[in-house]
């Protein structure tokens, strides 16, 4: 068996060295599923955090119910 190196990085940054064939896989947006020539979707996981991020934005024509 073969070590395992953990990359923390924000999900953009692993998206690109995953794209790059720098890193073998990666919890990142699905909006790079497009770019990937084949992918699996393990949905025990996801792109999380325990406090505030900027590196999310959330856009709207029309006002957000609350």
């Amino acid at each position: 068996m073969e070590d395992i190196a953990l990359t923390i990085d924000y999900p953009s940054r692993i998206a690109s060295m995953l794209l790059k064939d720098e890193i073998d896989m990666g919890l990142v947006p699905v909006a790079i599923l497009p770019l990937m020539k084949e992918y699996y979707i393990n949905g025990d996981y996801c792109i999380g955090s325990d406090g505030p991020v900027a590196s999310v934005c959330l856009f709207s024509e029309t006002p957000i119910a609350s």
